[in-house]
């Protein structure tokens, strides 16, 4: 019996618990960052993970928002995404999973009251405070995962006297929070909306699901492999997460830090000295490392950009035109041709997460307008790369620096 053969019944388990985000290929890479006699216990431990698909990222901002709607039945809510107060880039754009939960956050706010409900910006709070600072506003501090606490404290603290005027009340939205946050929240008199999340290993011992002796095992393991990857006395990161959170916890595009590192880690060595393979990255970038690394994935991609006559010129076999992606192409020339998002990721075999988060993308840089529709800069760079595909005699396939043969 082979190793996968082993493990093949807990790993379909996991990977359905897991929505399928996690392949069997993606699941086998990861166990075999563990030794044979952990293997089992870490697979069983990634079977507890938390996660949260797109849908349910929106259900859960649907909800908090219809609660603070029933605990505020006066005047406007104006939602601002937390950031780091160390990024330059304002609210809700501090980064990828700023930009995925601002978009989720709108479509919340638009089904449940979208006259009393709008997501803003810095400048636009500091508009009102200084026209309408006696007004009745309500203020949302926004992210999906409250962790320790301590950035969405940091933001409130360094925005509070510029943007948030005394006469407004401030409360807090995550899609999933931890109990030592919403402390440091109350004690600013903030209130906080969203699923409490606890300690894995507590999660585990306070639901029966396994005996006394099971639960430390779990702890154990994540504590001997996580301390190869990070070091309990170097920066905030521990071997059990972020300031050891202790957290389990999941998104469609991407996994905090609050989370155990064993999980997401990627840039960090294994026990054996070979790089750790993440069962999920923590960001777009090692996401796509992960991809690449996948060889049915990017033979996929290939063959579309070779069916549609594109020459891939970056050694990744990825980019065509401008950061222009071969995923992004294929969807900006359907949605070009009309095509709605069911068709468009059922044709490229792409989640919705992944086709949200390259819109997402493709908005920020200018590509896609407010109704989801390609932007004049979009009709052009297709338009470009349409002619650049015309003009070429011969494609030349690359990746990873092997050539790859492609028949016709």
């Amino acid at each position: 019996m082979t190793e996968y053969e082993k493990h093949i019944a807990r790993i379909d388990e996991v990977a359905a618990h897991l929505f399928h985000r996690a392949s069997h290929t993606t699941i086998r890479e990861w166990l075999k960052n563990f030794k044979e006699e952990d293997r089992e216990t870490a697979l069983r431990l990634l079977g507890y993970m938390n996660f949260f698909t797109t849908d349910r990222v929106y259900a859960s901002l649907r909800y908090s928002l219809e609660q603070l709607l029933k605990a505020t039945p006066y005047g406007k809510i104006k939602i601002l995404g937390v950031r780091d107060i160390g990024d330059e880039k304002e609210g809700i754009f501090g980064g990828q999973s700023g930009h995925m939960i601002s978009y989720y956050a709108k479509k919340a706010a638009k089904a449940v009251n979208e006259d009393r409900i709008k997501v803003v910006s810095e400048e636009h709070l500091k508009t009102l405070k200084e026209t309408h600072p006696n007004r009745q506003y309500t203020i949302v501090l926004l992210d999906d995962i409250f962790g320790t606490g301590d950035t969405v404290v940091e933001y409130y603290k360094a925005i509070k006297d510029d943007l948030i005027s005394d006469q407004w009340k401030t409360v807090a939205i995550a899609v999933a929070y931890m109990p030592v946050a919403a402390k440091k929240l109350n004690r600013l008199n903030i209130t906080v909306y969203g699923e409490q999340i606890i300690s894995i290993f507590q999660a585990i011992r306070d639901a029966g699901m396994e005996d006394s002796k099971t639960e430390p095992t779990y702890k154990k393991l994540a504590i001997k492999y996580g301390k190869k990857l990070y070091k309990a006395t170097e920066g905030n990161i521990k071997t059990l997460g972020y300031k050891n959170s202790q957290a389990l916890v999941g998104f469609d595009y991407g996994v905090p830090n609050n989370t155990l590192p064993i999980i997401w880690s990627s840039k960090n060595e294994n026990p054996d000295g070979e790089p750790w393979h993440p069962i999920f990255a923590r960001n777009i970038e090692d996401r796509l490392d992960l991809h690449r690394r996948n060889s049915d994935y990017i033979r996929r991609w290939l063959c579309m950009a070779h069916k549609n006559g594109i020459h891939l010129k970056d050694k990744n076999g990825e980019n065509i035109k401008d950061g222009i992606t071969i995923q992004l192409y294929m969807i900006l020339a359907m949605l070009e041709k009309g095509k709605n998002e069911v068709i468009i990721t059922n044709f490229l075999d792409i989640s919705m997460g992944d086709y949200e988060m390259c819109i997402e993308k493709a908005r920020f840089n200018k590509l896609i307008d407010s109704l989801g529709k390609p932007t004049e800069k979009a009709y052009m760079a297709l338009a470009e790369i349409n002619a650049m595909k015309k003009r070429q005699e011969r494609i030349n396939l690359t990746t990873f620096n092997k050539k790859i043969y492609l028949p016709d």
